[in-house]
């Protein structure tokens, strides 16, 4: 589980988006700011993915969340846009 959050952290670092975020042409940025995010906020993303994980909980949040973020994007500051 900890070398999938590597994996994750690494591509929504790098390239702002993990293979399906790209097909879908979607990216990952800053909640406030709206620009690329660091290598810290990409990591805690990707680890705390694991977590929404738990009973699809974390994902189910955001239909309900105002702005449709996921826990790991609320702990991690982030959100997913459309490119």
């Amino acid at each position: 589980m900890l070398l999938w959050a590597f994996y994750g952290g690494l591509l929504i670092w790098r390239f702002g988006a993990t293979p399906g975020k790209m097909i879908l042409k979607l990216r990952v940025v800053d909640f406030t700011m709206g620009e690329k995010i660091g290598a810290d906020k990409a990591f805690l993303r990707a680890f705390f993915s694991l977590v929404s994980l738990f009973m699809l909980l974390g994902y189910a949040w955001a239909i309900w969340e105002k702005d449709k973020r996921t826990w790991h994007d609320i702990i991690a500051g982030t959100k997913s846009v459309r490119v």
